[in-house]
């Protein structure tokens, strides 16, 4: 059942969450700021071009190793100095199995999803689990609370 959903599924299935969208020029500290405006659990933003086309990724990995880890200033770094450029971008109809894979083979963690070269969403680790899960609801839905890592623990996640 979950080898035929892996391959038969599309990523539309997921329901891909909104992108947020910056320019190059943006700072690094714009960045952040969106992300944490927008609440967002995938980490990620998306770089576009005047035309809306997706140029670039910029990730939690990026703020941490090429920003940070750099000792770059936020707000005086712009995003085409420390995006991914041209990121690995699949489309909606595109099978979750190729999603799957460019994150095992590439160590992805977010994968945009485009429409013409246009971002209209993104899928993120968390997707494939919620997926996978769904395939099994009467095993996880009734595993017992002391089984499940709690949030408060020092050993959590």
């Amino acid at each position: 059942e979950i080898r035929g959903a892996i391959l038969n599924d599309a990523l539309r299935d997921l329901d891909p969450a909104e992108p947020i969208l910056c320019a190059g020029t943006d700072s690094v500290l714009d960045a952040i700021d969106r992300l944490k405006n927008h609440r967002v659990h995938h980490g990620a933003v998306l770089i576009v071009d005047d035309e809306g086309k997706l140029e670039g990724i910029f990730t939690e990995r990026d703020i941490l190793n090429r920003v940070l880890g750099r000792g770059l200033d936020l707000s005086g770094t712009v995003l085409s100095e420390v995006m991914t450029r041209d990121p690995v971008a699949l489309e909606a109809g595109d099978a979750i199995a190729t999603a799957l894979h460019y994150m095992s083979v590439r160590e992805f963690r977010n994968i945009p999803i485009v429409k013409g070269g246009k971002p209209i969403g993104i899928v993120f680790t968390q997707h494939f689990v919620k997926f996978i899960v769904s395939l099994f609801p009467e095993r996880t839905l009734h595993l017992s609370e002391e089984r499940l890592k709690q949030p408060g623990r020092v050993d959590a996640g």
